[in-house]
């Protein structure tokens, strides 16, 4: 959303068409979403400090048995069982 944001601010698309790019896109990713357990969530940003939003990523990785590849610092330092850096 923040792509489609960024073109309204610039006048190259209308929040109509926004709109419309972003119901088309919701419709196609819909059966490859999943919500992590607010639970999980709460509880991981508590112990590690990070931010809820980073954590989401994390309890994800963990409820799929799946690495999260990130460049995000906090996370690598934060979860090294389940962050993985993406440089070489």
């Amino acid at each position: 959303m923040n792509i489609l944001a960024l073109h309204m601010r610039k006048d190259l698309l209308s929040l109509r068409q926004a709109l419309a790019i972003q119901a088309q896109a919701a419709s196609r990713l819909a059966e490859y979403e999943y919500q992590p357990m607010a639970k999980n969530v709460l509880t991981l940003a508590k112990e590690s400090g990070c931010t809820a939003y980073d954590c989401e990523f994390i309890a994800t990785a963990k409820a799929l048995g799946c690495a999260l590849v990130t460049g995000d610092k906090a996370l690598l330092k934060a979860f090294p069982a389940v962050a993985i850096s993406f440089t070489p």
